[in-house]
């Protein structure tokens, strides 16, 4: 099979992966089975026994017919044209797929497999696109080079007259093109490959604003406990990062009294006020303060009040900007001296050092907070209106009882009940949990609706962030205090219940709202829907998918989010220097140490324990080694032999080609077609003296190396002497 065989098979898959990248980019599984199928199937129709084409007119009207779509759907949405031209291209290329192969088609089909993946990289930022491009490069590379090979066989044959008798003398065929045509293929190859990992080290991404938009807006990693803000986007798909944040032991200080929860919420920041569009932010009238905490010793945290009931050891595997803490922190301290900041009415704690390791926390169970003005939100007049019915369909009262401004009781009581009323009404079966929100906000008629409103009328679907957003609007609709807070929802993982390992994915969204005048009561529309997303994660469709999702969020951070930060952080961490490998190497101890404190929950006896293992084991390894060499010296010193068939077996034929190199340099060659023995029986007629030495070193290479014969050190003397001596009578140095 000639080279030339591969095109049209080639071609064929260049365009087909063309047609499948933009498929993917529009998002539409009808596109996806009705072209996709319609251009896979299009080689059985056209390559088999039949051959069935279609005509140049017939193609033409069906491409006027692609045409006339692609204007209906970009005057439907002129917004983004993009898409009514990806369809037109799409099916232009699927009725190319149709039409009688010649060059000139040939040159078309390329030609719209280009255009095709530039409009689908306008619009498609997935990990199977990006996998999807690396096959389409390696593969256009190929099919360009093959395409001049057929250009030039068709001119060949054509020069020939047409009926192939000139075609094993045209230069563009035969077993020596093929193989030189396959170097210039892998030489390209390479070539572009190394070439493009430089450029992509060198220049670092640097993305307008549009497309770094487009690109993030269909992938998110959960990582909201980080953040003060909360921005409702549309358009994306959420992946959960399985980076562990931290590490917390719960050590209950009244034991016995009290059991560990189930879900632990940790806060890191709280948002009251909404602006619009989605985004929420913290109030603005909380400075904070700044306090030093001392290392070791434990600091007062005006927070909260009320007794102390847990205490929360938390080692940090990655900087943050809030200490993820439960409700009312009362005390705390640092294995170092840090600066903290403290945020009385919203509860959290900011970090000033990111390299924190381990921090101590002594909790209360309650949420506490001083008096404040209510937060002046904008909340859309159509939530208003989905609250009051959502009350109204459970008989709960619109407004307070009468003369409940003198009654604090009777005003606690109702504003538990409407917080109640809004919770039922947004974990009913109307409202689904989910992290997948790339076809939310696409539709005209949606997409430039207020994403509250747009979750609570049109698409009731949406994560933790959209019910706690939902719900503290509805809940200030109603002149309730109410607010959203961002942080970690962990579960314990071993030791009966008390530690717990917090992971990006752990990050959630819950609501606050002020029942009494100093307590905030924490309510969760959310956590149903989270709790069975979680149930439903397993089996093994579910691992390969939860290990998709972390390669796709590599490929977003790394490769597409690729800029000028991270080409430093690479540059820092391949040339850290002796200080920073250094440093390197001691946090990272410290770490582990930190760890088995962790876990045997003996503090500083845990690292003593293990050093002593280590060194345990050390040691062991030493007296090991060296009761096995003292072993190998009293065998040689009785005069057992040594077991070592390799190296005897090596030698032996070290000594043989070392004949074979004394001969050839004598002029006494061996031929390539004798054997050892006939070969000295030739020499024995002209150098007797030399055949003589010869047979005794080839006789004692065949009893080793054929025979299974254990050389002893008069058979090892005697072959050193007799090359020796074959060194000398052919000229040699002795």
């Amino acid at each position: 099979m000639t080279l030339l065989r591969h095109f049209p098979l080639l071609s064929y898959a260049f365009l087909l992966v063309s047609i499948l990248a933009a498929c993917l980019a529009q998002d539409a599984l009808w596109l996806l089975l009705i072209a996709g199928g319609a251009a896979a199937g299009s080689w059985v129709i056209t390559e088999g026994p039949r051959g069935v084409h279609l005509g140049r007119r017939t193609s033409l009207i069906l491409s006027g017919v692609a045409a006339v779509w692609a204007g209906v759907l970009i005057a439907g949405d002129l917004d983004n044209p993009v898409l009514g031209l990806s369809q037109f291209a799409i099916w232009v290329a699927v009725i190319k797929l149709y039409e009688r192969r010649s060059l000139e088609i040939e040159a078309e089909r390329l030609i719209m497999a280009v255009m095709l993946m530039v409009l689908a990289a306008m619009d498609a930022f997935d990990l199977l696109f990006g996998v999807l491009l690396a096959v389409w490069m390696v593969l256009g590379i190929v099919v360009i080079l093959l395409f001049q090979l057929h250009y030039g066989a068709e001119l060949g044959e054509t020069r020939g007259g047409g009926d192939g008798s000139n075609m094993q003398e045209d230069p563009t065929i035969g077993a020596r093109v093929r193989i030189h045509t396959r170097r210039v293929l892998l030489f390209v190859l390479g070539g572009v490959m190394c070439g493009s990992f430089i450029l992509f080290l060198l220049f670092p991404r640097s993305l307008t604003p549009e497309l770094a938009a487009a690109a993030s807006a269909r992938i998110a990693m959960v990582g909201g406990g980080q953040q003060s803000d909360v921005l409702l986007v549309s358009g994306t798909r959420i992946v959960e990062s399985m980076d562990v944040v931290g590490e917390m032991t719960l050590i209950d200080e009244r034991s016995g009294q009290h059991e560990p929860p189930d879900r632990l919420y940790l806060r890191t920041g709280t948002a009251s006020v909404y602006l619009g569009g989605g985004r929420w932010t913290p109030r603005p009238l909380d400075a904070g303060y700044r306090e030093m905490i001392r290392g070791g010793a434990w600091q007062p945290v005006e927070l909260g009040q009320g007794p102390s009931v847990w205490m929360l050891r938390i080692e940090l595997s990655q900087p943050l900007e809030f200490l993820p803490i439960p409700a009312g922190p009362v005390a705390m301290r640092g294995s170092e001296p840090l600066w903290i900041k403290l945020y009385p009415l919203r509860n959290t704690i900011e970090i000033d050092r990111v390299d924190v390791g381990v921090v101590q926390v002594r909790v209360t169970g309650v949420v506490a907070a001083g008096a404040s003005a209510p937060a002046a939100s904008v909340v859309p007049a159509a939530v208003g209106e989905v609250a009051r019915q959502a009350l109204m369909e459970r008989g709960i009262p619109l407004e307070p009882p009468t003369g409940s401004s003198d009654d604090p009781e009777a005003l606690q009581q109702w504003r538990m009940q409407v917080a109640r009323g809004l919770l039922a009404y947004l974990q009913s079966s109307r409202f689904t949990y989910t992290l997948d929100l790339s076809r939310i906000g696409r539709g005209v008629e949606v997409r430039y609706m207020d994403p509250i409103e747009r979750f609570l009328l049109a698409e009731p679907l949406g994560h933790c962030e959209y019910f706690a957003a939902a719900y503290v609007s509805m809940a200030q609709s109603f002149g309730l205090e109410a607010r959203i807070v961002t942080g970690f929802m962990a579960q314990p993982e071993e030791l009966g219940g008390r530690h717990y390992i917090i992971k990006d994915r752990d990050a959630h969204a819950w609501a606050e709202v002020r029942i009494e005048r100093d307590h905030w009561t924490r309510f969760d529309p959310a956590v149903l829907g989270r709790v069975d997303r979680v149930k439903a994660d397993g089996g093994v469709l579910a691992f390969i998918g939860d290990y998709y999702k972390q390669v796709e969020l590599w490929w977003r951070i790394n490769i597409l989010g690729f800029n000028a930060e991270i080409q430093n952080e690479l540059a820092e961490q391949a040339l850290p220097g002796p200080a920073g490998v250094f440093e390197q190497i001691r946090m990272w101890t410290v770490r582990q140490f930190q760890k088995i404190d962790i876990a045997f929950g003996f503090g500083r006896m845990g690292s003593i324990y293990t050093l002593s293992v280590v060194a345990i084991f050390v040691i062991t390894l030493l007296l090991i080694g060296r009761a096995w060499r003292s072993r190998a010296r009293f065998r040689q010193r009785i005069g057992m032999p040594r077991r070592n068939p390799g190296g005897e077996m090596n030698r032996t034929i070290a000594s043989y080609r070392e004949l074979l190199d004394l001969l050839g340099r004598g002029g006494l060659e061996k031929p390539e077609h004798m054997a050892p023995l006939s070969w000295c029986g030739v020499i024995a007629a002209s150098r007797p003296d030399v055949a003589e030495i010869a047979r005794r070193v080839v006789t004692s290479f065949y009893s080793i190396r054929y025979g299974g014969r254990e050389p002893d050190d008069d058979v090892r003397g005697q072959t050193k002497q007799d090359l020796a001596s074959l060194r000398v009578l052919l000229g040699g140095t002795p």
